[in-house]
């Protein structure tokens, strides 16, 4: 059986906001290609995870999602996902900081709000998929001799 996790990251792709009703919402956010001259590397369009923990009202997409795939009522679905939010509010509170596959990084800050560090090595860009950054080489332009002039 597949985890609320991972229903979670089956809608970022589809979607570009998931709420998780009393705990926060994932945004996704674009970014184009780009360019690093300093570090010599060019990066894939990308799109990556943001974390707003006051979005914790429940529009319902996550639950329908789970509820239809697993072919359970939505109330069933809530009690997972009520589960999801109870455990990982626990881990983050015991150990300070919970990795979630895919997604990324729960901490508590100093006024013990969750803080929220996305997994770099995720790209919720479908057209992306499989592109990594590429490593520039230096490049010395060829200087071309002057070709001579003749008459017709």
């Amino acid at each position: 059986m597949k985890t609320v996790q991972s229903y979670i990251i089956d809608l970022l792709f589809e979607q570009d906001c998931v709420v998780i009703p009393d705990f926060g919402g994932f945004i996704i956010n674009s970014r184009s290609a780009g360019l690093d001259k300093m570090e010599r590397f060019m990066s894939p369009p990308q799109k990556w995870l943001a974390f707003n923990e006051l979005l914790k009202s429940d529009d319902g997409l996550l639950s329908s999602y789970i509820s239809g795939c697993q072919k359970i009522s939505r109330e069933e679905a809530v009690v997972q996902i009520k589960k999801f939010v109870e455990q990982t509010r626990k881990s983050v509170k015991l150990n300070e900081s919970v990795y979630i596959a895919n997604l990324g990084t729960f901490t508590l800050n100093a006024e013990q709000k969750l803080q929220f560090q996305p997994d770099p090595k995720m790209n919720f860009l479908t057209e992306s998929f499989g592109m990594d950054n590429i490593k520039l080489k230096y490049f010395t332009p060829l200087k071309l001799k002057k070709a001579k002039k003749f008459r017709l």
